[in-house]
């Protein structure tokens, strides 16, 4: 094999691990993040309110 080849299938074989590793971090969905969201306003303090509205 070649240096070339030998170097394409290690960025295909990279591509593929980093795709179905990261591909969990959309399981909550946009219901899931609003909750998260949701939950978080309700823990600010109201000084922190304030400065982000």
């Amino acid at each position: 094999m070649s240096g070339r080849f030998k170097f394409a299938k290690r960025r295909i074989l990279l591509s593929l691990i980093l795709t179905l590793t990261t591909s969990n971090a959309w399981a909550w969905g946009e219901e899931g993040h609003s909750i998260v969201t949701e939950i978080a306003q309700r823990r600010l303090s109201q000084n922190a309110a304030q400065a982000i509205t």
